[in-house]
């Protein structure tokens, strides 16, 4: 069989190492020779020649394997077991040695214990398939130069090396062209990696069986294929999807409605680009194209799982994302790895939980996640009691609210929250658990972990299993609370004994001391370290209910508000000061309020961050600047209504309000090639971003862009707009 030209799996002729899966080629040729009786060599049909695998191939892939019956059988062959006996026969003569199942494999396929999916046209025959249709033109090269996607490219392998030409088009495509008849052999728009570029396309090959499809980098320094990949529906229907794995979906565009495809209406009426469904006899696939050739853009799927339109702005010298999808970074499974948890306000996206930290920190620093998270200290599984016999403390629950359950929790039945703790703290692979009516846990790594906040629904607590020395002691930040309020009284305490003592002050003198007054003034002395600035805030000052920050004229106010009078959501906003109206100019957590102002605050993090935390001191919103030195942060409200954190070692802008407007673009404000947007609130007592926007895009030095949910709407000429009064209703 070995030496039996036809037979022959190509790893005999091209060099390359020999495995057991040169006889599962044999075997496939062979099998394909059994259910039809027919020779490998060739097949004759009405006076056509064809190549017979090539031939019986393409009736697989076209679902009509009835015809390779053998005609002496008289139809009387169960149909289903020749359709899984032909799809094995071609996965066997796969041109590649790993694409081939194993001997095992193939036996469980016919017995029908594993399933087999429509193969696709082994490259190798694919030549001798085209190379007959070729003989169906009488001038195959002039339909090849036609230049229409959907016209036939006819791929053969040169038999003359001398006559073949790599040429790099300005639509970016490497071509391998035969000078003698002008015929593209190869191209790269047939092998993108992880960018679809304009003119390129996504879409699958009715006569080859070949999908073209994008798969992201590993990370960002390293592009060997990552887990994500973007293609047409492999289950057949007209629309786009990204997979994980290869395998999962967890994000589809929706049909083509002939339009756009409908959960992206953003790709249907752009300017930018024009997108474009073919579905003929040959092909079906997705392109792109552009209008204005000096538009420079590209649509690239990150190593995260994002894809993005990106376009060049020339004079910021940056990419501006056009659309994203997923519109959450949090809806990518498993974005953070295992015990990561996403978090929309944290500036790095991903963050470790309590007792974890990363895995491989060089990964983390290039915003790689994948890795995870990886616990400090290791678990102590045993007893149930806290202490051990050397009297080592045992494990613990650390409580985290308002999170987005983990996939894949094990439903356990009992009565209530302690027996649902118990049975965690007994398992010890236990690395988790949450009880609301039901008690859920945890036996593996924790994937998809997400904070959610106020405006999110559908969040629980999860009680995270660590072991005791990562667990945060409450005595110590007691003694930290203690220590803060001792301090904030030395003054007061020599006050008050000089009072006691008048004889050693005669020159000051007070009425009767009193226990009232006694307690007046240590209240008084207890509030004195909220009062602020009149319109900054700084690192140890925060602000809650009532107090506010006025700009240095007091033109504008910041604090907390309410936009209606029938519940009880406050938000963080600026207004007019001097106007009888409360007019609201912005909004910080626009689409999380929160509910007692008195609990939250507003203050600078640690890392230098405007944050607000919510009555359980969760963050709900944050500046999310880079992060700096929190001493030499300050927040000031401007008289421009502008609020910026600034670095007081520098005097530097590192955070400001006017680069995040919300639906009130404001004088002084600016439209820059960073993108700024304003966009509407629900309604006139919900100030919750919907669908309309408006947003700026300069495509170049003269030109500005309005754009509606990311669709060019109307052009303004440029420059032109410094004298000119803009309203927005």
């Amino acid at each position: 069989m070995r030496g039996t030209i036809g037979y022959l799996a190509p790893e005999w002729i091209s060099g390359l190492p020999i495995s057991p899966k040169v006889d599962v080629y044999s075997f496939g040729m062979m099998l394909f020779e059994i259910i039809s009786s027919q020779k490998n060599s060739m097949y004759f049909e009405e006076g056509s020649k064809y190549h017979y695998p090539s031939w019986a191939a393409q009736k697989v892939i076209e679902g009509d394997e009835k015809c390779l019956f053998d005609s002496k059988l008289g139809g009387e062959a169960d149909l289903e077991e020749v359709k899984r006996a032909s799809r094995v026969a071609c996965w066997c003569i796969q041109d590649e040695e790993i694409d081939r199942p194993t001997m095992g494999q193939v036996v469980q396929i016919l017995e029908g214990v594993l399933e087999v999916n429509v193969p696709r046209i082994p490259r190798s025959l694919q030549h001798l398939m085209e190379d007959h249709i070729s003989h169906m033109y009488d001038d195959v090269s002039s339909v090849a130069k036609q230049g229409a996607i959907s016209d036939l490219v006819v791929e053969f392998d040169p038999s003359n090396s001398n006559a073949s030409t790599a040429v790099l088009l300005d639509s970016s495509n490497l071509i391998l062209t035969d000078s003698v008849n002008s015929l593209i052999i190869w191209q790269s728009f047939d092998y993108p990696g992880d960018t679809w570029m304009p003119g390129g396309w996504l879409g699958f090959n009715k006569i080859t069986g070949e999908y073209q499809s994008i798969t992201c980098w590993e990370n960002p320094e390293n592009p060997a294929p990552g887990p994500f990949s973007q293609s047409l529906d492999p289950d057949g229907s007209d629309q786009s999807v990204i997979l994980y794995n290869r395998s999962q979906v967890y994000l589809s565009s929706g049909l083509w409605n002939g339009q756009y495809f409908s959960l992206v209406p953003v790709t249907g009426r752009q300017s930018v680009f024009n997108l474009t469904f073919i579905n003929n006899r040959e092909r079906k696939y997705a392109i792109y194209t552009i209008e204005d050739s000096s538009v420079i853009t590209r649509y690239v799927l990150g190593s995260s799982g994002l894809g993005q339109q990106l376009l060049w702005l020339s004079n910021r010298q940056e990419w501006q994302p056009v659309f994203t999808q997923p519109l959450s970074h949090c809806d990518v499974p498993s974005v953070c790895g295992p015990f990561g948890l996403c978090d929309l306000e944290s500036p790095s996206l991903c963050r470790c939980p309590q007792g974890f930290e990363p895995a491989l920190k060089e990964e983390w620093e290039l915003n790689d996640w994948n890795s995870g998270c990886k616990r400090k200290s290791q678990l102590k599984c045993g007893t149930t009691s806290n202490l051990n016999r050397g009297g080592e403390e045992k494990d613990g629950f650390f409580m985290m609210i308002n999170m987005r359950l983990p996939s894949n929790g094990e439903k356990l039945m009992v009565r209530n929250a302690e027996e649902c703790e118990m049975a965690c703290l007994n398992n010890c692979s236990c690395s988790a658990y949450s009880f609301n009516t039901s008690c859920l846990i945890w036996t593996a790594k924790l994937q998809n972990l997400q904070q959610l906040y106020s405006s999110d629904h559908g969040g629980g607590t999860v009680y995270l299993r660590l072991a005791a020395a990562d667990l945060p002691s409450t005595n110590n930040s007691h003694k930290v609370k203690t220590t803060v309020t001792i301090t904030k009284f030395p003054s007061f305490a020599c006050f008050i004994n000089s009072q006691m003592d008048s004889k050693n002050n005669p020159c000051f003198s007070l009425p009767p001391f009193y226990p009232s007054f006694l307690f007046f003034f240590f209240f008084f002395s207890l509030k004195t370290h909220l009062s602020l600035p009149t319109d900054s805030l700084s690192l140890g000052q925060s602000l809650s209910g009532n107090q506010t920050l006025i700009s240095k004229e007091g033109n504008f106010e910041l604090g907390f508000f309410s936009p209606s009078t029938s519940d009880n959501n406050f938000y963080i906003g600026i207004w007019y000061k001097k106007l009888p109206t409360q007019t609201i100019v912005w909004v910080a957590n626009r689409d999380a309020p929160i509910f007692d102002t008195s609990s939250a605050e507003l203050k600078i993090s640690d890392q230098g961050n405007l944050v607000l935390l919510n009555g359980s001191k969760s963050p709900i919103w944050s500046s999310s600047s880079t992060p700096s030195n929190s001493n030499a942060t300050t927040a000031v409200l401007l008289d421009s209504s502008n609020l910026i954190l600034t670095n007081s070692v520098n005097s530097s802008i590192v955070w400001q309000s006017f680069d995040h407007p919300t639906d009130t673009f404001m004088p002084g404000g600016w439209i820059t090639g960073e993108y700024q947007s304003i966009t509407c609130w629900e309604n006139p007592e919900n100030p919750a971003p919907v669908l309309f926007l408006t947003a700026w895009t300069q495509m170049d030095q003269t030109n500005l862009f309005y754009y509606t949910m990311g669709l060019k709407y109307t052009g303004v000429v440029g420059y032109g707009m410094a004298s000119t009064s803009l309203q927005f209703r």
